[in-house]
């Protein structure tokens, strides 16, 4: 059985615990991860014996979709509904499920409006359910893009300049993503400074100009990863303008060494059927020993895949129990008014009773100023 056709059975298998007699699938991501192919527009129905894409403006002879869904074509947007409305009868469908995350209130008023004898009912995180559990066929694209990510970060603290700015640290960036075989799917990939606020009262600092720089790096080939890097700038800052940009004095190897063992407590919590609380509490427990605790961020991390942020979100709310077989990211950050925050993220895969790294990069890069 190839992987596709496992997702399609996951979903068959949690349909019966919705309440429809099928699913409309039309987000791009969810029709990718189902059946291997990227459209603008489509319609997937998936019942639980069948699953059929119907693709408007489309030439079937040339799309590759994997053998167990059958494709049909239609002329138009307006086609493919009615199209829609005949397999719906055919298949005995009353009830069925639409993604009311992906369409918004007017487009579901004309698909009900175009399907009078189906009861439209929102089935949300449906696909986002199935998909929070990888395969090893996703797992391997994290693991490239987490690569690129962190050659992205590796070339671009060799070349750091005094006189680089945001704008062209970011510009490099995505050259050097291009060039290790993926893309950037972020803006801002490099922050200097203390973050937001800092901008607002000058919008172009230079490297030379500020102590510390946060690469936040989120690479995609097919699938997305993301590294999060604080570092102390290899550049003297000047004193006027440290005053002026970081008016509040903080140790950053302290912050530095705090984040990384916050970071390395939730990592060693992260594991089959343990809560994402349970992981939150994990990274509090240290920043609290530190003295950080009312200085750590309130959301610690969250799930990646074929989306920069998908489910689950780990936060010190109650929430979802984290499975095997589920990437996250996890990146504590410690902050403080007037002098900015240090991070650090990498990505999990959780398997059984242990995490495992995507990635090798170490927490601290060579740099044109100190190899």
């Amino acid at each position: 059985m190839s992987f596709h056709d496992a997702r399609l059975r996951f979903l068959a298998q949690a349909l019966g615990s919705q309440s429809c007699d099928a699913l409309l699938v039309t987000k791009p991501q969810n029709v990718f991860y189902l059946t291997a192919g990227r459209f603008e527009a489509a319609y997937l129905l998936a019942t639980p014996k069948k699953t059929i894409l119907i693709l408007p403006n489309e030439d079937c002879s040339q799309t590759a979709i994997i053998p167990s869904v059958e494709v049909q074509s239609a002329a138009s947007d307006e086609a493919a509904v009615e199209s829609l409305a005949k397999l719906l009868a055919l298949q005995g469908v009353k009830t069925l499920g639409v993604e009311g995350h992906h369409l918004n209130l007017q487009q579901t008023a004309a698909l009900a409006e175009r399907l009078p004898r189906a009861k439209l009912h929102p089935c949300d995180s449906v696909v986002e359910g199935v998909r929070a559990t990888k395969d090893l066929s996703e797992v391997e694209s994290i693991r490239h893009a987490a690569d690129v990510a962190a050659r992205v970060w590796l070339m671009s603290t060799v070349m750091l300049a005094p006189a680089d700015t945001e704008d062209g640290l970011e510009a490099a960036a995505h050259a050097l993503a291009w060039r290790a075989g993926g893309r950037l799917a972020n803006r801002r990939p490099v922050r200097l400074g203390v973050g937001t606020g800092f901008e607002a009262a000058d919008p172009s600092p230079l490297v030379g100009e500020v102590s510390k720089l946060t690469f936040d790096v989120t690479a995609a080939g097919t699938y997305h990863s993301r590294l999060v890097r604080s570092m102390r700038s290899p550049f003297p800052a000047p004193t006027t303008r440290t005053s002026k940009g970081e008016r509040v004095g903080r140790n950053f190897d302290a912050v530095f060494k705090a984040v990384c063992d916050a970071h390395d407590a939730a990592a060693a919590s992260l594991r089959d059927g343990v809560s994402v609380a349970e992981v939150y509490g994990a990274c509090l427990e240290v920043a609290r020993k530190a003295g950080f605790a009312n200085a750590l961020s309130p959301a610690l991390g969250h799930g990646v895949g074929l989306e920069p942020v998908e489910g689950p979100s780990i936060t010190a709310a109650a929430g979802p129990i984290l499975t095997s077989g589920m990437v996250v990211h996890v990146a504590p950050k410690i902050t403080f008014s007037g002098w900015g925050g240090v991070s650090i993220g990498d990505d999990y895969v959780i398997r059984g009773g242990r995490a495992t790294r995507l990635g090798t990069t170490g927490r601290v890069a060579p740099t044109a100023a100190t190899r």
